[in-house]
């Protein structure tokens, strides 16, 4: 409990001291990592990645608008998805796979 609360408090700090620091007109940011899929999902989806980047225009020292893009991806997917052929006929499966 005691280094969640520490840990909250420098999270704070370092939160609000960032908060103060925007004396440029534009700021970007750039990022991107591993995603890590959990449970059964892992088999089916496998691991994958993220992507995100995005540009900050400050209109004053406490107000900024920020646009932001962002994309995760995973393995390959494999489905099988019941289509109907007509009226009154069998549904046949369509496969269905997107890439990796």
């Amino acid at each position: 409990m005691r280094k969640a609360l520490v840990f909250t408090a420098v999270a704070f700090l370092l939160g609000t001291t960032a908060a103060f620091a925007q004396d440029k007109p534009v700021d970007v940011n750039i990022g991107g990592g591993y995603t890590f899929a959990l449970s059964d999902i892992r088999d089916h989806l496998g691991d994958g990645y993220n992507v995100n980047f995005g540009v900050t225009f400050n209109l004053s020292e406490s107000i900024g608008i920020q646009g932001e893009y962002s994309f995760n991806g995973l393995g390959q997917k494999n489905v099988k998805i019941p289509v109907p052929r007509g009226p009154g006929q069998a549904s046949r499966c369509q496969p269905i796979s997107t890439p990796t």
